[in-house]
């Protein structure tokens, strides 16, 4: 499994693979975590949703509450979820600031050789460019 993390971790894109019970962080490429400003200490064993949850400060922001929505949808399906646009917000661990991202998250399902969902994969592309 070792060798198989190692591979998943140097793959291009930007890619979290997560349990399928508690979406917890399992492995992380390395394009996902320059992306996110993470390391993979930091990110490794916690649940996707803990590890970047909303901002406090900003009642109406819901990635959260879409992010665990899309999940069930996959788990339900066993299909690909493509999220819309979502805004959330990262914090740079350097600075201490959030910095202000838009994110086009996509969690497809990764299924045992029976048809069981064992995996999640969830993808994101940083889109705040082509918004702001």
């Amino acid at each position: 499994m070792a060798s198989a993390l190692s591979l998943f971790e140097s793959c291009p894109g930007q890619n979290v693979l997560l349990d399928a019970a508690e979406f917890r962080i399992l492995a992380v490429s390395d394009g996902y975590l320059k992306l996110t400003l993470r390391t993979r200490d930091a990110l490794l064993g916690k649940r996707l949703i803990d590890a970047f949850p909303d901002d406090p400060a900003d009642p109406e922001q819901c990635g959260t509450a879409n992010l665990l929505a899309s999940f069930a949808r996959v788990k339900a399906t066993l299909r690909k979820d493509e999220m819309g646009v979502q805004r959330h917000p990262i914090l740079d661990p350097v600075t201490g600031r959030l910095e202000e991202r838009y994110w086009k998250p996509v969690n497809s399902p990764v299924l045992d050789a029976d048809g069981k969902l064992i995996f999640l994969i969830h993808s994101t592309e940083d889109i705040t460019s082509q918004i702001q």
